[in-house]
C-alpha cells in the first residue's frame, strides 16, 4: 500500500480536519504585569510528564479522507508531529499555535507541555536576566486560551511594578529613584510616580584610562590609568634598542616611552666598497668605530658594541702638552709618542655602552678615535709590537720576530696635519690587505689619527709594515701590533679596500717595464750572451701575476752563422724562446728579429724579478746592432708587461 510523507498527509487533511485541532491562544505576562515580549515558546506533546515514545497520531473521521490517503476506512489514525515551535511572542506578549486535540491523540491521556524562554530579559539591578518556565496543559475543543494558565507560572522580568511603585512587604512605593551610579553611569528617572523608566548611560572616560582600582591597596574603584601591576604574567617591555653592524651609528637608543631609533652610515674611505669576504677580511673582528675632535682638556668617545666580549682601543694626538694624557684605571696605557699621542686598551665583557674619557694637561685642539674588535672565549693577546715616533710621512715598523699565519696585524698612526685632508696606507712585504676601521681629522692643520687592520695574515717573516701618508708633518707616531685570540673572521660584509679579485671579469692589474739597447753586443761564438735586462717589481695586491715579454732585434751575421737562438730568463725559468734561420749572408749581413709571449710561471705580490733577454749564435760571430740600419725605427727593444692571472 501506498504511504504518504508527513506534511503531505497534514496538507492533505488541512482543509477536513479542523475538527481533529485545536485553535490555540495566549498572552504571556509577569507577575507585575510586564508581558513577556519577544520571549519564545514551544509546545511538545508529553505523556506522564515524558515524551510521547513513538509516532503519535491524531484520530480523523470521514471515510473519503481515510480511505484516499491510504489509511484505511473511518475512522483512521493519521500521524502529527510531537512538538511545535519554537514560536516568538509578539509586542504584547501574545501567540496563537494549532494543536491537536489531546482527547483523539493517540496514544491516550497525552497533554501538551508549553516551555516559554526569554533572553537576554531585563537586565540587573533592575531585572532578573534570562528567565524560562514550563506547564502542561490538556488542549481540546475547537479554541482554547492558556493565557491564565502560563501567566500563573510565568516568573517576574523586571523587581518594578506597572503599579503605583515597586511592592515592598505589604506597602508600596509611590517614587522611583534613579540612585547614584557614578562614576560609572550618569542615571535618569521618568514619571516616577506613574510608570517609572530608568535610564542608565556610561560617563565618557578620560583617554588612556579604565574603571578599576589603579592603586596597591582595597580601594573603590574609579577611571584611572592603566600600571603594569594591574597585567597578568611578568617579562613587559619596557626599553626598546637598536643594534646594528659597525658601519653605522645608532641614535635615539633607547626608547623607553615614545621615540625614533635612527642608524647612520659611518663615513666610510675612498675607494672601499661593502662587501663579503676577501683576503685577510675583517668581517666578524670589527665592532664598529667613532672619531672625534676637539678644543679642550677632555677628549672623549662613545660607542656601543655588539656583543658581550670586545677589545676596546682609543687613540688621540694633540700638540703643546706639559705632560702625560690619562685615562680611568680601567683603560691600560700601550704605547705613547711624548705628551703628545697615545694609544689605550680595555678588554670589555659588557654590551653596555663604552665611553673613552682623556685628560690632557693642557686645553688644545685633539683627535681622537675608538674602536672595538670582537674577542671569543679567553682573553686576547699582543703577541709582539713596533713603534716608530718622529718627524716623517712615511715609515717601516720591522716585527723584532717572525709572525705566525693566521693571526692579525693592528696598525695605528697619528700625526699633525698640514693642510687638506690626509691619506694614510699600510702595507708591508707580504702583501697582507689592511683595512680602515677607524679615521679622525682636526681641522686641515690640526691632528689626524687612524688605525687599520689585517686578519688571517700570511706570516713566517718579520714582515716589515710600512705607512704612507700625505698632508702630514710634525712629531708623529706610527705603532704596530701582532695580535692573536681575537674572533675568527667570518662572511659578514664590511667596507674594505678594492681588490681585483672582487670584481668580476676585472681588468688586470698592469705594470709596465722598458729598455731599450744603447749599444752594439758583440756574440762570440758558442756563448750565452746577454743582450737587455729589465727589473721589474709586481704590484703590491693582486698577484699572482704573469709577464707579458716582447723584444725586437737587430743582428747582424758573420759569413756561415747557423741559426741564432734568443730567449728571456727570470733566473730559473727560460721564457719566449725564439730561434732564427740559418744565415746565407755574407760577411756583415744584417736582418730583424722580434717575438714576444706570456711567461709560463706566475710572481707573487711586491716580488721583484730581473729578466734578461739572451742570444747564442752557435758556432758563428753575430753582433746585435742597437740601432737600425736606417736609423729611423727605434732602438732594439724589450719590454715587459706584468698582469694578473690564474
Amino acid at each position: 500500500m501506498r504511504k504518504l510523507g508527513l506534511p503531505l498527509i497534514l496538507l492533505f487533511f488541512a482543509p477536513l480536519g479542523f475538527a481533529q485541532f485545536t485553535n490555540v491562544t495566549g498572552t504571556v505576562v509577569d507577575p507585575n504585569n510586564f508581558p513577556y515580549i519577544g520571549a519564545t515558546l514551544k509546545a511538545q506533546l508529553v505523556l506522564a510528564g515524558a515524551g510521547v515514545n513513538g509516532q503519535p497520531t491524531v484520530t480523523v473521521t470521514g471515510v473519503q479522507a481515510c480511505r484516499s490517503s491510504g489509511f484505511g476506512s473511518s475512522p483512521c489514525q493519521v500521524p502529527i508531529q510531537g512538538t511545535i515551535g519554537p514560536v516568538t511572542l509578539d509586542a504584547g506578549g501574545s501567540f496563537s499555535l494549532s494543536l491537536a486535540d489531546n482527547a483523539l491523540v493517540t496514544p491516550a491521556a497525552t497533554q501538551w507541555l508549553f516551555t516559554v524562554t526569554i533572553a537576554p530579559g531585563e537586565s540587573p539591578p533592575v531585572g532578573f536576566g534570562p528567565r524560562s518556565f514550563f506547564s502542561t496543559i490538556t488542549i481540546t475543543g475547537a479554541n482554547q486560551s492558556v493565557s491564565v494558565t502560563l501567566s500563573a507560572v510565568a516568573p517576574a522580568l523586571t523587581r518594578l511594578s506597572t503599579g503605583t511603585g515597586i511592592g515592598v512587604g505589604g506597602g508600596s512605593v509611590n517614587s522611583v529613584s534613579s540612585g547614584n551610579l557614578a562614576p560609572l553611569f550618569t542615571t535618569s528617572v521618568s514619571n516616577p510616580t506613574t510608570t517609572p523608566s530608568i535610564a542608565y548611560t556610561l560617563t565618557n572616560a578620560a583617554a588612556n584610562t579604565v574603571f578599576g582600582n589603579c592603586t596597591a591597596v582595597p580601594a573603590a574603584p574609579s577611571f584611572c590609568s592603566l600600571t603594569a601591576a594591574m597585567l597578568p604574567g611578568s617579562g613587559f617591555v619596557t626599553s626598546v634598542g637598536l643594534g646594528l653592524p659597525g658601519q653605522f651609528t645608532v641614535s635615539g637608543s633607547p626608547v623607553t616611552s615614545t621615540g625614533t631609533l635612527t642608524g647612520t652610515w659611518n663615513p666610510v674611505p675612498a675607494n672601499y666598497f661593502f662587501g663579503g669576504p676577501q683576503p685577510n677580511s675583517i668581517g666578524g673582528i670589527f665592532d664598529g668605530a667613532v672619531g672625534t675632535v676637539g678644543n679642550s682638556t677632555t677628549p672623549s668617545a662613545t660607542l656601543t658594541p655588539t656583543t658581550s666580549h670586545d677589545w676596546a682601543f682609543t687613540v688621540f694626538q694633540s700638540t703643546g702638552q706639559a705632560g702625560l694624557p690619562t685615562m680611568p684605571g680601567s683603560w691600560t696605557s700601550t704605547v705613547t709618542n711624548g705628551n703628545q699621542a697615545a694609544v689605550f686598551r680595555q678588554e670589555l665583557v659588557t654590551p653596555a655602552t663604552i665611553t673613552a674619557p682623556v685628560t690632557l694637561t693642557t686645553s688644545a685642539t685633539w683627535a681622537q678615535i675608538l674602536f672595538l674588535l670582537r674577542l671569543p672565549g679567553g682573553s686576547p693577546t699582543i703577541v709582539q709590537t713596533q713603534v716608530t715616533g718622529g718627524a716623517f710621512s712615511t715609515a717601516v715598523n720591522t716585527f723584532p720576530g717572525n709572525t705566525v699565519t693566521g693571526n692579525s696585524i693592528l696598525a695605528v698612526f697619528c700625526a699633525p696635519a698640514t693642510g687638506g685632508v690626509a691619506t694614510v696606507k699600510f702595507t708591508d712585504a707580504l702583501g697582507n690587505i689592511y683595512t680602515q676601521i677607524a679615521f679622525s681629522q682636526n681641522g686641515t692643520t690640526q691632528e689626524i689619527c687612524t688605525a687599520a687592520l689585517t686578519a688571517t695574515i700570511v706570516g713566517g717573516t718579520t714582515d716589515p709594515v710600512t705607512v704612507v701618508a700625505t698632508n702630514t708633518s710634525g712629531n708623529s707616531l706610527f705603532w704596530t701590533a701582532e695580535i692573536s685570540n681575537i674572533a675568527a673572521a667570518t662572511a659578514e660584509p664590511v667596507f674594505e679596500p678594492i681588490l681585483a679579485s672582487a670584481l668580476q671579469n676585472a681588468p688586470t692589474v698592469n705594470k709596465f717595464c722598458n729598455t731599450t739597447l744603447g749599444g752594439n753586443v758583440a756574440v762570440p761564438a758558442s756563448t750565452d750572451t746577454s743582450v737587455m735586462a729589465l727589473n721589474c717589481t709586481m704590484p703590491a695586491t693582486g698577484c699572482p701575476c704573469r709577464a707579458f715579454l716582447s723584444y725586437s732585434v737587430y743582428p747582424t751575421w758573420a759569413v756561415g752563422t747557423p741559426a741564432m737562438h734568443f730567449w728571456v730568463s727570470d733566473g730559473t725559468n727560460k721564457l719566449a724562446n725564439f730561434q732564427t734561420g740559418t744565415s746565407n749572408a755574407g760577411a756583415g749581413g744584417r736582418t730583424s728579429g722580434a717575438y714576444s709571449a706570456y711567461s709560463t710561471v706566475t710572481y707573487g705580490n711586491s716580488a721583484t724579478v730581473t729578466f734578461t733577454l739572451l742570444v747564442n749564435g752557435g758556432t758563428g760571430t753575430a753582433t746585435i746592432e742597437a740601432a737600425p740600419q736606417d736609423g729611423s725605427a727605434q732602438n732594439s727593444s724589450f719590454q715587459v708587461v706584468i698582469s694578473t692571472s690564474n
